[in-house]
């Protein structure tokens, strides 16, 4: 129970199943908020879903160069790109570009492609981060 409402879990399988819903004292448009918020959990964990599955396939097709420690992140409200660590070091590395930058996102995404072929080659971070200010500027 929960509060004085008799309350059920939701799929005791799945990671959900630590969220409780109270049938009782919620409307229809709350029961469809909850449903909603549900299936965007699904997507952001990773389970299954159409959606998912798109833009993977989308943001492989971006990138050249796929690395196994590394990963390029492009923030278009900033124009910079991030390199981000892959678990278990997991954060991100460094971060070029910015608005004062004059490079669109392709030519940005190609030095993110430069940066971690030089990274999975074994330079320091410190170092290549110095090289791709340097060859931006």
């Amino acid at each position: 129970m929960w509060g004085s409402h008799m309350c059920k879990r939701v799929g005791a399988t799945s990671p959900l199943a630590k969220t409780r819903v109270c049938m009782s004292v919620m409307s229809s448009t709350t029961l469809h908020r909850r449903w909603r918020n549900l299936k965007w959990r699904n997507l952001k964990w990773g389970l299954p879903h159409r959606r998912a599955a798109t833009s993977q396939s989308h943001s492989a097709t971006i990138q050249d160069y796929v690395s196994e420690k590394y990963c390029v992140n492009y923030y278009k409200n900033s124009n910079s790109i991030g390199i981000k660590r892959k678990p278990p070091k997991k954060g991100q590395a460094f971060s070029f570009g910015g608005r004062r930058c004059t490079l669109n996102e392709s030519s940005l995404r190609g030095f993110g492609d430069d940066v971690m072929k030089k990274l999975d080659a074994g330079q320091t971070e410190n170092n290549v981060l110095e090289w791709v200010v340097g060859a931006i500027e």
